[in-house]
């Protein structure tokens, strides 16, 4: 009976236990925001993810009744700011907002960070397609033609990324898989780096992100030979996609996304996906991401969770496939 009863005793403890850490972090939504929120960007100032941040901020900040501050934090591929949120307490006032870059950077490096594990899925803000572009002097202008010209000049011609494991490394890396075609890769420091060096013909091709190098896509000093996507862009109507250059189910894109440290109560994350997912509806918001080509998402932190794993597993496929190393 002693037994019986001390068995009880604990039982009973562990459930009121249960029952004040439901009730604090019931209390704890409830309640929030009640002071500023901080959007960590671990990407650098003025670059597309940097600009979302700071858009759907500013309407964030209207919506919830508080200030939203964008912290850049950039460095170490996306792992400076995103440790930065791991780190934080998980109450709502720390966010990240990263790019797909993140998961191809912890695919390709052995470290004990996974943002499966480390950080809470709020929703995937916005996606984009990538588009293979060239110095407007390259004879090849389809999708075809390149691969050609690849073949014909047996792998010597250079493709650049932003760094080894960059997201734009591993995207071009899956262009020459699915094209069956072997190049050079040449790593630079950083997206206008490598785009400086394919205007000077230092490299041959890039796979990028079209809003990044609009001015010289206007202008005509790069052209973009196809762009990811199901269909044409209405913002490059005259670029077809891979599919059409011969690259059937080829669509290489990114998202940018937003993230809470793991252990965030799951009515915070709801109040903030509601939240965001109606600032990218904002009329002026919307005019200014659907101008610069990209789709907007807003999904569920449930259906982002499942295309960041899926996202992994691609990753390691590639960097496996194509032999990718750090070393």
């Amino acid at each position: 009976m002693p037994t019986l009863r001390v068995a009880s005793m604990l039982f009973t403890t562990i459930g009121l236990a249960a029952s004040t850490l439901a009730g604090a972090s019931m209390a704890l939504a409830q309640q929030y925001p009640g002071k500023p929120i901080t959007i960590v960007a671990n990407l650098a100032p003025g670059s597309t993810g940097d600009m979302i941040a700071r858009e759907v901020g500013a309407v964030l900040s209207t919506r919830l009744a508080q200030p939203v501050l964008i912290e850049n934090k950039a460095g170490a591929g996306g792992m400076l700011g995103a440790q930065d949120v791991v780190k934080a307490a998980p109450d709502g006032y720390r966010l990240l907002l990263t790019s797909s870059g993140l998961t191809a950077e912890q695919s390709l490096r052995s470290s004990d960070f996974d943002i499966r594990e480390k950080l809470a899925p709020i929703t995937d803000a916005v996606s984009i397609s990538l588009g293979l572009m060239v110095n407007s002097k390259m004879p090849a202008k389809t999708v075809q033609e390149f691969i050609a010209l690849a073949k014909e000049r047996d792998g010597s011609l250079r493709f650049g990324s932003a760094g080894v494991g960059s997201a734009i490394h591993l995207a071009a890396e899956s262009f020459l898989l699915a094209a069956g075609i072997k190049m050079v890769h040449v790593p630079y420091q950083g997206g206008t780096a490598v785009v400086t060096g394919l205007l000077q013909d230092e490299i041959q091709a890039i796979v990028f992100d079209p809003t990044a190098a609009a001015g010289m896509l206007q202008a005509g000093q790069l052209r973009m030979v196809a762009l990811g996507g199901n269909s044409r862009s209405p913002n490059y109507p005259d670029t077809p996609s891979f599919s059409e250059g011969g690259l059937p189910g080829f669509d290489p894109g990114a998202w940018y996304g937003f993230f809470a440290p793991k252990g965030t109560p799951a009515e915070i994350i709801q109040t903030l996906q509601n939240n965001i997912a109606e600032a990218l509806k904002d009329p002026a918001v919307f005019k200014k991401f659907s101008e610069k080509g990209f789709r907007i998402v807003g999904s569920s932190s449930d259906k982002f969770a499942v295309r960041i794993n899926e996202d992994v597993e691609h990753w390691k496929r590639v960097i496996e496939d194509a032999k990718v190393s750090v070393k």
